[in-house]
C-alpha cells in the first residue's frame, strides 16, 4: 500500500507540474549585489535594535544561527530566509545610510523589495503557506512603509496578510493545538500580534475600517520573555516577566495592551451607521491617554537602568510608540475638535487634540549640544520619518500638521472678529501680548516640521505636499490680520515660492545633476546656504530675497 501510494503521489506531482506555467523569476541572482559580511552584520544589527523590537516577527538567536549557515553556504538555507535577510538588510539601511533615494552602499533595495513581493504573490507554492511566509510578508509591508512604496495598496496588502494568518490558524491560541511545540506556540503569538499591529495602523493611515474585532480571535498576547529564555528545544515556556522588567519582547507586549482599544477606535471613526458619540470618544480617549502615561512611566524605568540586553530600549522606541498611540487620539477627536469653535461643549476635545499634536511635534526638536548626533536615537528617528510614510511618517504626518494649523488659524480668525475697528495701536496691550505668546509654540512647531520636510526634499525625497501646505499655512498666519484679499495674495505667493523651492531642490538629484550634500544629525534649514546653492537661488522668486523660517514670526 505504501509503495502504491508513493507511486500515485509521484504521478500526481508530475501532472500538476506540467499544468503549472513556468515563469522566469523577474528578480533572479539577488545575492550578486550583497554587500560584505561586515556591512551585512551592521545592517542586521540596525534592524534588530530599532524596528525589530517593536514588530517582533523573528526569534533573534534562531535567525543568527541560520544567518551563520547562510554565510557558510548560501544554498543551505531556504528561499524564504534569503527574502527575510534581504528585507532586514533593507530596513537596517534606513538607519545606516543618509536619507535620500540613493544609498551610499549602492544596495538595490527596491529590487529586493520587488523580489519579495514576487515571492509572496507569484505562482502558488505551499512553501509560502507557513510561518516563514508570514514573516516575509510582515517584513515586506514594513519595508514598503519605511521606503514610502505602494502607499495606496498597503491597506489591501495588510488585509491579505491577515487572511493568510487566519487561514493558518494564528487567530486561535496555540493552546487549542496540543501538537504545536512551545517554541512555535510563542512565535505564533508574536507574529499574530505584529500582524494585528500592522493592520490597525494601516487602517488608520488609509481611513478604512479594521478587518476584525477583538472578539474575532482568542490568541493571547506574547509573553514578556527575552529571546534567550527559550529556543526550539524548550519544552515549557518560562513564566512571563513583570512589566517593569525589560526584555526583547517588552515593547511588543506593551503595544499589545492598547491594541483592543485602538481596534475599537479604528472601527468607531469609520462607522457609517450613526453619528459618533462624544461621550464614547472621550471614554476611548481616556483609555489611550492612560496607555500613554503607563508607557512613559515604563520607559522612564527602563532608560534609568543600565541594561545588559544586547538590544536595549531607547528614546527612538519611545517616540515611535508614543506616536502610534497619539495618532489614534488625533483621529478620534478630529470631528469634535473641528466643531468646537461653534459649540463650546466640544472644547475639551479641541484642547486634548492640540496637546497631543504639540507633543508629537516636539519630537522634531534638534539634539542638544551634549548629544552625539551620529549615534543618538534622534538620528534614527529623523531618518525614519524622512524616509517613511504612514505609520513611519510620525510627527511629520498630515494628522499633526492639520490639527496645529487649524488651531492656529482658528485663533487668529477669532481674534480678528473681536478686534475694534480703526488703526491698530502701536503698543500692544497685555492681552495681546499673552495671545501672541500663546501662539508662539504653535508657530514654532510648524516651523520645525517644515524644516524637516525641507531637509527631506534637499536629500532628494520627492514628498512635496506637506511642505507646500505648511508654506501656505504660515503665509496665511502672517496675512490674516491684513484682510481677506491680502490673505489670498500671501497664500498664492507662498505656494508659488514653495513649488519653485521644490523644483530647485529636486533638480539637484536628476541624472547628470550636481550631487546634493546632506549632512547628518544636524537639522538644516533653507537659510543655512547648504546643499550647493545660496538662499537666494533656493527661493527662485525675487533676486536678493532671503528665505528664513524666523521671518514668519510676528
Amino acid at each position: 500500500m505504501s509503495k502504491l501510494l508513493r507511486e500515485v503521489r509521484g504521478l500526481r506531482r508530475v501532472i500538476k507540474g506540467r499544468q503549472t506555467p513556468q515563469l522566469a523569476d523577474p528578480a533572479s541572482n539577488l545575492l550578486n549585489n550583497l554587500p560584505s559580511r561586515e556591512v551585512c552584520d551592521e545592517l542586521v544589527r540596525h534592524y534588530f535594535r530599532t524596528l525589530g523590537l517593536i514588530y517582533q516577527v523573528m526569534h533573534i538567536p534562531s535567525f543568527y544561527q541560520e544567518y551563520e549557515r547562510f554565510w557558510e553556504n548560501s544554498h543551505s538555507v531556504s528561499t524564504g530566509f534569503v527574502r527575510k535577510l534581504l528585507l532586514i538588510l533593507a530596513i537596517g539601511s534606513v538607519f545606516h545610510c543618509k536619507p535620500g533615494p540613493f544609498n551610499e552602499l549602492g544596495l538595490p533595495i527596491r529590487r529586493w523589495i520587488y523580489a519579495a513581493q514576487w515571492w509572496i504573490s507569484g505562482p502558488f507554492e505551499k512553501e509560502r503557506e507557513s510561518i516563514e511566509g508570514l514573516q516575509v510578508h510582515c517584513l515586506l509591508l514594513l519595508c514598503r512603509q519605511a521606503y514610502a512604496m505602494d502607499k495606496e495598496s498597503n491597506w489591501t496588502a495588510a488585509g491579505t496578510l491577515l487572511r493568510q494568518a487566519i487561514h493558518q490558524g494564528l487567530h486561535r491560541d496555540p493552546s487549542n493545538f496540543p501538537a504545536i511545540s512551545a517554541f512555535d506556540a510563542e512565535m505564533r503569538r508574536r507574529i499574530w500580534a505584529s500582524i494585528l499591529e500592522i493592520n490597525v495602523q494601516f487602517s488608520l493611515d488609509a481611513a478604512m475600517p479594521p478587518l476584525l474585532a477583538p472578539e474575532d480571535y482568542d490568541t493571547r498576547p506574547p509573553a514578556n520573555l527575552g529571546d534567550d529564555d527559550f529556543d526550539r528545544s524548550t519544552n515549557d515556556i518560562p513564566p512571563s516577566q513583570p512589566k517593569h522588567y525589560y526584555t526583547t519582547s517588552s515593547l511588543q507586549v506593551l503595544l499589545c495592551q492598547s491594541l483592543p482599544v485602538r481596534l475599537r477606535i479604528a472601527r468607531t471613526i469609520n462607522d457609517c451607521s450613526d453619528e459618533q458619540s462624544y461621550e464614547n470618544a472621550l471614554h476611548l480617549g481616556r483609555e489611550v491617554t492612560a496607555a500613554c502615561k503607563e508607557m512613559a512611566a515604563l520607559f522612564h524605568t527602563w532608560l534609568s537602568r543600565t541594561s545588559k540586553n544586547m538590544f536595549p530600549p531607547t528614546q527612538f522606541h519611545q517616540r515611535i510608540m508614543d506616536t502610534i498611540l497619539r495618532r489614534f487620539l488625533l483621529n478620534l477627536y478630529r470631528p469634535f475638535a473641528s466643531r468646537a469653535a461653534q459649540d463650546p461643549r466640544f472644547y475639551l476635545s479641541r484642547k486634548l487634540s492640540i496637546d497631543s499634536a504639540l507633543i508629537l511635534a516636539s519630537y522634531t526638536e534638534s539634539p542638544t549640544p551634549d548629544m552625539d548626533a551620529d549615534q543618538s536615537p534622534y538620528r534614527d528617528f529623523q531618518r525614519l520619518i524622512l524616509s517613511g510614510t504612514g505609520i513611519f511618517k510620525g510627527c511629520l504626518s498630515l494628522d499633526v500638521i492639520i490639527v496645529i494649523s487649524l488651531e492656529l488659524i482658528t485663533q487668529l480668525e477669532d481674534e480678528a472678529t473681536t478686534l475694534p475697528t480703526g488703526p491698530i495701536p502701536s503698543i500692544p496691550n497685555t492681552v495681546d501680548k499673552m495671545t501672541q505668546s500663546a501662539r508662539t509654540p504653535l508657530i514654532q512647531a510648524l516651523e520645525r516640521i517644515k524644516d524637516h520636510l525641507y531637509q527631506g526634499l534637499a536629500a532628494g525625497i520627492p514628498s512635496m505636499k506637506r511642505y507646500c501646505l505648511l508654506t501656505g499655512v504660515l503665509a496665511q498666519v502672517q496675512a490674516v490680520p491684513q484682510g481677506e484679499q491680502a490673505e489670498w495674495t500671501h497664500i498664492r505667493e507662498a505656494f508659488m515660492d514653495s513649488m519653485r523651492t521644490c523644483r530647485k531642490l529636486l533638480q539637484q538629484h536628476i541624472p547628470n545633476g550636481p550631487p546634493a550634500q546632506v549632512t547628518d544629525g544636524t537639522l538644516l534649514t533653507p537659510s543655512d546656504g547648504v546643499y550647493g546653492f545660496t538662499p537666494e537661488s533656493t527661493v527662485g522668486s525675487i533676486p536678493g530675497s532671503e528665505y528664513t523660517v524666523s521671518s514668519y514670526l510676528f
